[in-house]
């Protein structure tokens, strides 16, 4: 339900990283686990995966397309590269988080997707905070 491009994409990678992180399946996220087991074994199994995966990642990649047109997202990003990239930000959190048994990895993940979603973003650049105004220097008698 969010709007179109940088709100979409911030949503959709804060939802799987919670999904990730509530543990509703033993060793995290079910796919990811899936794809890591099957990844070098062909079959129909290998075939799902890879299928629901890259639905996955070209879902991120339209989002970002979507974004382009509405105007909030840099109209010359790589929208493929960018999905890949969450995507792998997202993978990454998920293994480290099943991993070590938590630990930093999911926040890491966040500030990696929030950094990468920083830089797409259109508009002005913000401004550095404003200098305290200079008290007017008092005479000394």
């Amino acid at each position: 339900s969010a709007e179109p491009g940088l709100p979409r994409l911030t949503a959709l990678s804060d939802a799987w990283l919670r999904y990730a992180e509530s543990s509703v399946f033993r060793g995290g996220c079910i796919f990811a686990g899936a794809a890591v087991e099957f990844d070098g074994r062909p079959g129909k199994v290998r075939d799902r995966i890879r299928e629901i995966v890259c639905e996955w990642v070209e879902g991120l990649a339209n989002v970002v397309r979507e974004g382009q047109a509405a105007g909030n997202i840099d109209p010359n990003a790589d929208a493929d590269q960018v999905a890949f990239e969450l995507n792998a930000l997202e993978l990454g959190g998920n293994s480290g988080f099943q991993l070590f048994g938590g630990g930093p990895s999911l926040d890491r993940a966040r500030a990696g997707i929030r950094d990468r979603l920083a830089r797409l973003a259109l508009g002005p650049a913000p401004r550095p905070p404003a200098k305290p105004a200079r008290a007017a220097k008092t005479k000394r008698r």
